[in-house]
Parts: structure tokens; C-alpha cells; sequence
């Protein structure tokens, strides 16, 4: 991800989440050197991007999301398996995400990616309210 890509990275926030990251947020992640971001493309347009950052020898996902109109086509998977690659080139321990209870269609992919449900983290979204799980992948080398 670089600068040019914000706006339209601010563009999905505002469709996916009900609490979207604003541009003045993205920016300072991307110039965090904790954050990893990365974006999927297609004919020039963004179209989904992740947002991961470092704490010790984890990454966490904080933001994974794909145009709506751009689903089910393996963007969200590419983006999941980039992360995965990331994590290992930089030989961390686990990826750790909390997704939505209600968000069925992430938890199956990650569940796909082999990440283990490991905890629930009572009210941990806004707008609406709802717990979040927690989900983590230990990686082996």
C-alpha cells in the first residue's frame, strides 16, 4: 500500500465497516513502521486491502476487506495467504484477528486458513454492539 492508495482504502473502510478507519488514520498506519498494509487491485482499482500490525513476535490482522462487488472471487483468500507469507518470511510465532460473531463468511475463511477460534472478547465492536472472536494461527517454519 502507498499514499495514492488511501483514499480509495478510506473508500472501503466506509463500505465494509460500521467504524471506518478515516484517511488521517490510514496514513499514520502506513507510516507506522509496526503496520504492514497491502492492497489488491484489478484493472487499477483497489479492491480490497488488509491491515496487519507487529506486537513482539505476532501480527495481528486488524482490517481485512474486499469490495462487495469484488466477493467470493478469492480476493479476501489472496489477502489471508500474503498475510500468512508475510508472517512467515518475517519468522513470527502467530497471527491473531478478532472478526464479528455474526460474521460467518470471515470466520469460515479463516477457518479455511486454519486459524483456531481462542477466545471471545465480550462487546468488543460498536454500531452495532457485539462480541468479538478471537481467532489465532501458530505458524511453523
Amino acid at each position: 500500500m502507498t499514499d495514492e492508495d488511501i483514499p480509495a482504502v478510506a473508500e472501503l473502510e466506509q463500505v465494509c465497516f460500521s467504524e471506518p478507519w478515516s484517511q488521517k488514520s490510514l496514513k499514520e498506519s502506513l507510516g507506522n513502521t509496526n503496520y504492514r498494509m497491502l492492497t489488491a487491485k484489478m484493472d487499477g482499482k483497489t479492491i480490497g486491502y488488509v491491515s496487519t500490525y507487529l506486537v513482539a513476535d505476532e501480527l495481528n490482522i486488524a482490517n481485512l476487506a474486499v469490495d462487495p462487488a469484488y466477493r467470493r472471487m478469492g480476493i479476501g483468500w489472496a489477502l489471508l495467504l500474503s498475510t500468512i507469507h508475510l508472517a512467515k518470511q518475517n519468522r513470527l510465532s502467530t497471527i491473531y484477528l478478532e472478526v464479528r460473531v455474526s460474521n460467518q463468511a470471515a470466520i469460515a475463511l479463516y477457518e479455511k486458513a486454519e486459524f483456531e477460534r481462542c477466545g471471545i472478547r465480550k462487546n468488543f465492536y460498536d454500531n452495532p454492539k457485539e462480541d468479538g472472536m478471537m481467532m489465532r494461527l501458530d505458524l511453523e517454519f
